[in-house]
């Protein structure tokens, strides 16, 4: 069935640091939240690519190769949109005093469908 939504009003309004809005088999929608200074743990998703784009707030994005060789790093705005291949190494980090608000669609689930992690510690996967 076909999925209706205002991306961009659903991302402002989330204030979990994940919330997996929608989930298909080869497709996933999430929203997240990063608040002032907070960041995710480096992460890469061999099985797809990333498309991610910015709703609200200012932060930095690194990207590499290798876990511990993170090469490129994009400052990252409102408007922004950013594809990740799949099997590169990224991180995001909030430099600024407001939530960095952003939602991702993912190329192969990534999620359990319904998934939501309040805060970065709740996502540390097992």
């Amino acid at each position: 069935m076909a999925y209706f939504i205002d991306i961009a009003q659903a991302t402002k309004e989330n204030v979990s640091y994940r919330n997996t809005l929608w989930t298909g088999d080869h497709l996933q929608l999430v929203a997240m939240h990063l608040h002032a200074r907070e960041e995710t743990e480096i992460d890469n998703h061999s099985n797809g690519d990333i498309l991610l784009s910015i709703v609200q707030g200012y932060g930095l994005l690194l990207i590499g190769d290798q876990k511990d060789r993170m090469t490129l790093k994009k400052s990252l705005t409102r408007h922004y949109s950013i594809i990740i291949p799949a099997g590169t190494y990224h991180k995001f980090i909030n430099l600024g005093k407001v939530p960095l608000k952003f939602h991702l669609l993912y190329t192969s689930p990534r999620h359990p469908a319904g998934t939501i992690h309040e805060r970065p510690k709740d996502a540390i996967e097992v």
